[in-house]
């Protein structure tokens, strides 16, 4: 895999990324396949379009469950999470689409 990369690929690591160099952008495309590009960018729109469903349901759900709380007093980020059946660090994640830190 490092040979593939080209640098040294490191696995369990608390985040899910592959970057590359600004510099990648300037590289020749030596294959492509238009029809595959034009498949994938069709299966890209359409996971989106159905994250972006998800999405407004867990707002909901995180907004009926902020609310359940409120009376309660402070409204704290892993009453909510436990609320939802999820740690906070899933409730982040799903929510952000990235890694954040809750406190």
């Amino acid at each position: 895999m490092a040979r593939f990369v080209g640098t040294k690929v490191e696995f369990g690591a608390d985040k899910d990324e592959f970057a590359l160099n600004l510099d990648a952008r300037e590289l020749p495309l030596i294959h492509s396949d238009t029809h595959l590009n034009d498949l994938l960018l069709k299966y890209c729109e359409a996971a989106l379009a159905d994250r972006r469903g998800d999405m407004s349901q867990l707002r909901t759900r995180v907004e009926n469950a902020i609310s359940s709380l409120l009376p309660h007093g402070r409204v704290l980020v892993d009453d909510v999470a436990r609320s939802l059946g999820m740690s906070k660090r899933t409730l982040a994640r799903r929510l952000f689409g990235r890694r954040v830190e809750l406190h």
